[in-house]
């Protein structure tokens, strides 16, 4: 395999996107499909899983209430018959949930933000999981969370708790899913509305990190959460990278920045490997990057510009 070839994702993957077809949902769904995966949708709105097709016409979709298990089983349904099977299953449904203390929140309110932000990700699971045990490509689970509620939130206690409670699923499906070879990975996106932050993470910059979780090259990102404080090391719940001759798995939690620029850790055996692949092509590691950075920007330049800051920033 040739370094460029290492930097792009395998072609014809078969993709599903939760909640895909608006928003952050929408834009991973559109650059999987323009880098040549096979992809498919479910939303609950069908007027978005319209306005999605009429853009994107080779992107399927399935109306679906993601918290409904008869839905998802539906779903899974088309996906076999419009796709064949999977390969990367991308858990994007979340819902804000009730905002106030814990003694005004409606019962139903509670339950309505569990069922759509935790117990989804357990149906969707479920039911992937079969699929990528069969898959010939690169398997993998990306679970999609805001880190408004990673450190607490006294105002969104529901929605604080589903974050934590995601978390904790990517990193007990990671060490189950490891030995079969498939990859669990989870991206906190970074909303953030104080004046200070210089600008929103762009939608086109999340889905570069999704395409990034999947290169062959098989980089292990373990990010940096907010109480993490930028140090360098392994969760400990995840084991580190397998050997070249294996099929990768494992865990990581990507928090895009708070400030001008993307910004996630990468473990100290993935930079390892960078090292490696760029000796072995006679490169300095800028060089290598930079060829990252060329290769995705003839794709997708947004995208192209977030995969290769993220690899940058950490490998110096």
């Amino acid at each position: 395999m040739s370094i460029l070839d290492s930097l792009r994702p395998t072609s014809d993957l078969r993709v599903l996107v939760t909640a895909g077809a608006s928003g952050v949902g929408a834009a991973i769904a559109c650059a999987f499909n323009e880098v040549g995966a096979r992809v498919h949708v479910c939303d609950i709105d069908r007027s978005a899983l319209d306005r999605l097709n009429a853009e994107a016409p080779n992107i399927t979709g399935s109306m679906a209430d993601v918290a409904v298990a008869a839905d998802v089983d539906r779903v899974f349904d088309d996906v076999e018959g419009t796709l064949g099977g999977l390969d990367v299953l991308v858990n994007n449904a979340g819902i804000p949930g009730p905002a106030g203390g814990i003694d005004s929140i409606d019962r139903h309110a509670w339950e309505r933000t569990v069922a759509v932000n935790l117990n989804s990700h357990y149906y969707f699971a479920r039911r992937a999981v079969p699929l990528l045990k069969r898959s010939r490509a690169t398997p993998s689970v990306i679970a999609m969370a805001s880190p408004a509620g990673h450190p607490g939130d006294a105002v969104r206690v529901a929605h604080a708790s589903t974050t934590w409670a995601i978390i904790g699923l990517v990193k007990s499906l990671a060490i189950e899913l490891r030995p079969l070879g498939i990859r669990v990975n989870g991206i906190l996106q970074q909303q953030p509305s104080n004046a200070a932050f210089r600008r929103q993470v762009d939608m086109d910059e999340v889905a570069g990190l999704a395409l990034f979780s999947l290169l062959p090259g098989g980089p292990k990102c373990h990010g940096a959460s907010d109480h993490d404080r930028g140090q360098r090391r392994v969760p400990s719940a995840v084991k580190p990278p397998p050997s070249s001759n294996e099929r990768p798995g494992g865990a990581t939690s990507i928090v895009p920045p708070r400030r001008q620029q993307l910004s996630v850790r990468i473990s100290d055996e993935a930079c390892e490997r960078f090292r490696r692949l760029a000796r072995t092509h006679g490169m300095t590691l800028g060089e290598l990057f930079e060829q990252a950075l060329e290769a995705w920007e003839t794709r997708r330049p947004a995208t192209g510009r977030g995969c290769a800051y993220v690899a940058r920033s950490r490998c110096r």
